[in-house]
């Protein structure tokens, strides 16, 4: 199971998103976004944000974090975008795809989101919740034709 990631594109040339960013996280600058850097985030599990060559790691306000919902990245994330000035999301399936982005142009920041855990998904599940879009990615894909048709036979 893997994490759906979040490239942006479209947003003013000055605007200042790590600094914006600061109003629903503290904003702890990890150093360049290599491939070093990008790899101790994801070990760590950590919500992280890649913008100008640099990474950051983004640790929700108690408060913000506190939020019904609040407890998936996909919701943290959709929160915030709703803030910021007008902008386009891609959804990006790996670490990679979002980096090609930035390395070509396609976006001016990406936003790494943790994987949704087991634990979670079983919570939101028990309660009747319902997750956002793209929050979840499996891998393998079961066949549909397993999943769609009964397995008797006739």
């Amino acid at each position: 199971m893997g994490a759906i990631h979040r490239t942006l594109s479209g947003l003013p040339e000055d605007f200042d998103l790590p600094g914006a960013l600061g109003a629903w996280f503290d904003v702890v600058r990890a150093g360049a976004a290599d491939e070093r850097t990008l790899g101790a985030l994801a070990d760590a599990r950590s919500l992280a944000l890649v913008t100008g060559g640099q990474a950051y790691l983004l640790l929700p306000h108690e408060d913000f974090q506190a939020r019904p919902g609040n407890d998936l990245d996909a919701n943290l994330v959709a929160s915030v975008l709703e803030q910021l000035p007008p902008h386009d999301v891609v959804h990006r399936h790996t670490v990679g795809e979002a980096m090609e982005a930035l390395a070509t142009g396609a976006g001016q920041a990406a936003f790494l989101l943790r994987p949704v855990t087991v634990a979670q998904i079983a919570e939101w599940a028990e309660a009747r919740r319902r997750m956002p879009p793209k929050t979840t990615y499996f891998s393998p894909k079961p066949r549909t034709g397993m999943v769609f048709r009964s397995l008797d036979l006739p």
